[in-house]
């Protein structure tokens, strides 16, 4: 029987060689169902993003990402689209190199199905481990933001988001306002099973 994929076992390349946080910005273009399998990862202003689809019958998507998000950050949910696939289990797990980790697991078929991550904790970079059957992923069969180029190692860091501006009225009120970004999407989906992991059937 495969060994269980964790992020210890694929933490062997140095990571910290990741591309720029540029590499990662954008929703895949080329992104639909039934391609042969693939992995899917970009990163925009609501936070990380993975989906995966594969012209097999069935085939074993899983991965781990660390740190864990922080509870206050938003939710996480699990998603897949009408295709022949399920949404993956996501399970919080304890990494022994990274600490706090998120896992998933799915047995998918020609349809998409994924998970949204919000965004990372401040000043921390998501590392993401992706395997395909219990396998580590070949760097070619994931495509990294809209221009879908693959990464250099697997697993792979995110780099951290600029900071926004601080000081000034106008930072200092957007965040009082009721409806500031990330504020309203966060209590429309308090979603308390397994820590803020939600279920949804869009991609």
């Amino acid at each position: 029987m495969a060994a269980l994929l964790t992020t210890a076992t694929l933490l062997a390349p140095a990571f910290a060689l990741a591309h720029p946080r540029a590499a990662f910005e954008g929703r895949p273009g080329k992104m639909r169902q039934g391609l042969t399998e693939r992995v899917w990862v970009w990163v925009d202003g609501t936070g990380l993003h993975i989906r995966w689809t594969t012209a097999a019958a069935t085939r074993r998507f899983s991965g781990t990402i660390s740190p864990r998000p922080s509870p206050e950050a938003g939710p996480i949910s699990a998603v897949s689209n009408a295709g022949e696939t399920t949404a993956p289990r996501v399970r919080m797990t304890e990494d022994p190199d990274r600490g706090p980790s998120v896992s998933f697991e799915a047995s998918s078929g020609p349809g998409i199905a994924g998970l949204n991550l919000p965004p990372a904790n401040p000043g921390e970079s998501y590392v993401v481990a992706l395997a395909v059957d219990s396998l580590p992923a070949p760097l070619h069969l994931i495509r990294l933001g809209r221009a879908e180029i693959h990464p250099r190692h697997n697993p792979f860091a995110i780099p951290v988001a600029k900071a926004p501006p601080t000081g000034g009225d106008h930072h200092e009120h957007s965040h009082r306002h009721p409806h500031a970004p990330g504020r309203h999407h966060h209590h429309a989906h308090p979603h308390p099973h397994p820590p803020g992991v939600g279920h949804h059937h869009a991609w």
